[in-house]
């Protein structure tokens, strides 16, 4: 079976071999059932995340490093942890979707460790519509764009962040580890769908080093209008 299908059974024709009980327990596991109508991204339920180890230094610089993160949101809830980089028990980056306090807007913010360093307001983005969301730092400024708007910052901030980079860091999709309370701002898993290109590379989902049963690598389920 080509592993980069998103296991699910239209039809229970397969299952009926007798009472092993497999078909119960497939039925009453909801990441396994076909959507009816399927679109291309990877869908986060907003139960977990997936780890990546991606490096980010230059190969010509030890003190060089480059961060930049292209990704294609649809999301389905206002607050989550879309991206973000873990060190220990720190969270020296992290870009996330945020409620406003607007009915008709949302936020995405970038923090470094619990200080917001770059925010940009958004039509609302709980819709079917899809979001294009940049984000490009490196040791000297952080670039943020969203729906062509950018707000840039070379906050202090930014030396915390070269010495995370300096060290190790893990990065995270659709939500963050267990890090101590305080660490960073927005602690929510993320619900909805996404595509997300780190460095000039395509994340495959099925590739990550770990990654959450329940989301879906190759699927997202359409809205119908």
């Amino acid at each position: 079976i080509n592993p980069r299908l998103d296991g699910c059974i239209r039809a229970w024709n397969l299952m009926n071999q007798g009472h092993s009980g497999v078909k119960e327990v497939i039925q009453e596991k909801q990441s396994k059932h076909c959507l009816v109508a399927v679109g291309r991204g990877s869908f986060y339920p907003g139960t977990g995340m997936a780890m990546f180890q991606i490096n980010y230094n230059d190969l010509d610089s030890a003190e060089d490093w480059l961060i930049n993160v292209t990704m294609t949101i649809r999301p389905s809830t206002d607050t989550g942890v879309m991206f973000a980089l873990v060190s220990g028990e720190t969270v020296p980056l992290a870009l996330s979707i945020v409620d406003s306090n607007s009915s008709d807007s949302q936020k995405i913010i970038v923090t470094i460790g619990n200080i917001t360093v770059a925010h940009l307001e958004s039509k609302k983005l709980c819709t079917p519509r899809k979001v294009l969301v940049g984000l490009l730092v490196t040791r000297q400024q952080l670039e943020l764009s969203v729906d062509s708007h950018t707000d840039r910052s070379n906050s202090e901030q930014l030396s915390i962040l070269h010495q995370a980079m300096m060290a190790n860091v893990v990065t995270y999709l659709g939500g963050l580890p267990d890090v101590p309370l305080g660490a960073t701002l927005v602690t929510a898993f993320y619900n909805g769908c996404m595509e997300v290109e780190v460095n000039n590379r395509q994340l495959d989902l099925d590739e990550a080093i770990s990654k959450h049963n329940d989301i879906r690598s190759h699927s997202c389920p359409l809205i119908m209008q």
